[in-house]
């Protein structure tokens, strides 16, 4: 075995798995692909045998889990009424009610297979994004339910959720503005006004007026509070006028930043009474 072609005794030709499949998404891929083949032949042999339409079962049964996925996914299109119907319509045939088992076990993989495509695709694209959001990592030490917020943020960004991410930013914000400036700070700064919505007998003081008041007792800087602003307006936008939100506002990657950025200034910087 010569130098160039091993290391520390291994040969590159033990390697020779990662050189050919390339990636994991693409060896789950290729192994998603011989599944269904192997699955649809054995499907076809034992519809066979119980002389039963093998071609039209196996497309019901197709058309049937691809409804379900794509109604579970979609909700608001979900035609719930229509469910029974579904099903009645896949169970239409020769003797099924002798072999309803078979059929939903087979309806069952139907709808795993759909799944584990979709997570696939979420999959690849969610490769990139974890190197992404690692290349935001920087030291912060939020409070606790802040930190709750935080772990649902990098969630949803890794998986596409973008929408959802950003509201979770927003969600970062309220939670670690109502930490780090208490309601005492804010009735100094900001007068406890008459008709003000109340908790548990204090006052309620919103988001926008949290960062005002951490703005004002220089808890974070002016820069700072206009990112805060920012992120704060992303997240009431996305929930109140999605899909219609201006593009900057989408764009989870840059609110996770500038999240990140005002929690770590907010955290660090002392707060002037």
């Amino acid at each position: 075995m010569s130098e160039n072609n091993s290391h520390n005794g291994i040969d590159k030709d033990d390697f020779g798995c990662f050189y050919t499949l390339g990636s994991v998404c693409s060896a789950m891929d290729m192994g998603l692909d011989l599944y269904r083949a192997e699955r649809e032949e054995y499907l076809h042999t034992v519809f066979s045998k119980l002389n039963l339409d093998s071609k039209d079962l196996l497309k019901r049964i197709e058309t049937t889990a691809k409804i379900l996925v794509e109604g579970a996914g979609d909700l608001p299109s979900l035609d719930c009424v229509g469910l029974p119907k579904i099903f009645s319509d896949l169970a239409h045939g020769k003797n099924f009610r002798l072999h309803d088992n078979l059929m939903h076990e087979a309806l069952l993989e139907g709808v795993e297979y759909l799944v584990s495509c979709e997570l696939l695709r979420i999959g690849e694209d969610s490769t990139e994004r974890v190197w992404k959001l690692l290349l935001l990592a920087q030291p912060v030490s939020p409070s606790s339910r802040a930190a709750s917020f935080l772990k649902r943020v990098s969630r949803c960004y890794i998986y596409g959720f973008d929408p959802e991410c950003v509201v979770m930013c927003r969600g970062v914000l309220d939670a670690e503005f109502e930490a780090e400036i208490s309601t005492d700070l804010c009735i100094d700064v900001v007068g406890a006004r008459r008709r003000r919505p109340k908790i548990n007998g204090h006052p309620l003081f919103t988001l926008n007026e949290r960062i005002i008041v951490a703005e004002k007792t220089d808890s974070i800087s002016k820069e700072t509070a206009k990112k805060a602003h920012e992120v704060r307006k992303a997240g009431r936008d996305v929930v109140h006028k999605w899909p219609k939100v201006p593009k900057a506002f989408g764009d989870s990657f840059r609110i996770i930043g500038k999240t990140l950025t005002v929690i770590r200034e907010l955290r660090d910087r002392p707060i002037e009474t």
